[in-house]
């Protein structure tokens, strides 16, 4: 415990350990790859369209890139094919109970595992000067159960 009478005092991170170097601001991507997967958070939000999206934030289970974690982004526009068939793939890979309307549970994702790969995409976006600029990211494609 503390000498300190804070009471907000966080004393697990051991950040006083000489070895420990200050970030250096860069990041670190999930490297383009085949994974295992397990997702550890999902949320519903809107994209910068305003259209529904599905949030889905998985974890790397193995590998050089073990505990790493990556974010996909699924469409849930209905009358989308693109993006039906890309939500239907990560259900089939998780076994994500659907009934007989179709319905899913979100969170039913929570603690599923998949398989799937890493790709990089780029896209132009605008910065917050407005100026257009080409950025990259990573996301996970080719969902499939695992093994």
């Amino acid at each position: 415990m503390s000498d300190n009478n804070f009471s907000d005092y966080i004393d697990w991170m051991g950040v006083n350990d000489p070895e420990l170097e200050p970030h250096d601001g860069e990041r670190k991507m999930v490297e383009p790859g085949e994974y295992d997967f397990e997702i550890t958070e999902v949320k519903q939000d809107q994209s910068r369209a305003g259209k529904p999206t599905l949030i889905v934030t998985a974890s790397v289970l193995s590998g050089a890139a073990k505990g790493r974690t990556i974010r996909n982004w699924y469409s849930l526009v209905g009358d989308n094919e693109f993006a039906r068939r890309r939500i239907k793939a990560l259900i089939q890979a998780t076994g994500v109970p659907v009934d007989g309307r179709g319905a899913f549970s979100a969170q039913a994702f929570v603690g599923c595992k998949f398989h799937g790969k890493v790709i990089e995409d780029t896209f132009t976006a605008r910065n917050q000067q407005g100026v257009e600029e080409e950025r990259t990211w990573s996301k996970i494609t080719c969902e499939a159960p695992i093994g």
